[in-house]
């Protein structure tokens, strides 16, 4: 994701009002004061380089294609029809399919985790960018929905790519 700078410069929204047709400064103001002013507020996309430009750096709008898409949903679980989930309810619920194979978690301040892509076609071997203190619990998916992984070790794994993933290993589990 990228982080959006405004230029600073006034620029960077645009507003359209949505008043009827006679309405009178008076009236305006009045809306204005209780609240009820209708208007739509817009991005000026124009590019960095333009005059009109309100933006030094576009951010990524935040969308749900690109949060929590239906798809992504439904491979964790979540049934799309009756459940709308949120960042928090997937990261929760990666949380608890990752525990549940151990027993769950029993210190949250034990976690290590590392989320990533692996692009490629197949079985991919992967090296964790940090080594974990022991055997992670990994669950990968492709967007649709849960990915294998094998040979899973604190230091690297296999995995049916392309894939994302998240790996965690909980230090305060008890066997």
């Amino acid at each position: 994701m990228t982080d959006g700078v405004k230029k600073g410069n006034g620029r960077s929204r645009y507003m359209k009002a949505a008043l009827p047709a006679g309405t009178t400064w008076e009236q305006a103001l009045t809306m204005l004061i209780a609240g009820t002013f209708p208007f739509d507020m817009s991005l000026n996309t124009a590019p960095a380089s333009e005059s009109t430009a309100g933006w030094d750096v576009q951010g990524t709008m935040l969308t749900k294609a690109n949060t929590v898409s239906d798809e992504t949903a439904e491979s964790m679980g979540f049934d799309t029809d009756e459940e709308d989930p949120t960042i928090n309810d997937a990261l929760y619920r990666v949380l608890a399919l990752a525990s549940s194979a151990n027993g769950g978690m029993s210190n949250l301040d034990d976690i290590e985790i590392e989320c990533n892509e692996v692009d490629g076609s197949g079985w991919v071997d992967y090296t964790f960018k940090k080594p974990f203190t022991d055997v992670p619990h990994v669950l990968a998916w492709n967007g649709t929905t849960l990915v294998e992984t094998t040979n899973v070790t604190a230091l690297t794994m296999q995995i049916n790519a392309p894939a994302k993933f998240i790996a965690i290993y909980d230090g305060g589990l008890e066997e």
